[in-house]
């Protein structure tokens, strides 16, 4: 069972201070053996963020070799007709 009680952002290199203020007595909870655990999610991981970087430098030079393959051709046509109809 996970429950997420709330979120900060942080930095590299700072130090956070975590208050946890309990308003009601939960003895019953005990047999739990509750935990508070602090993490990073995963898209803050340093890997994760490269790994999207170069998903997106991928996405870029695909779509301009994609673009280019579409719009180069309707140049070579147009020099063509140009051309064959000058003469």
């Amino acid at each position: 069972m996970e429950t997420e009680v709330g979120n900060f952002e942080a930095k590299r290199g700072e130090r956070q201070k975590i208050v946890l203020n309990i308003l009601t007595e939960a003895g019953e909870l005990n047999a739990a053996h509750p935990k508070l655990v602090v993490e990073a999610r995963r898209i803050y991981w340093e890997k994760w963020v490269i790994l999207g970087q170069l998903a997106f430098l991928g996405a870029i030079v695909f779509s301009t070799v994609g673009i280019g393959f579409i719009v180069l051709p309707m140049f070579f046509r147009t020099g063509k007709l140009r051309s064959a109809q000058a003469e």
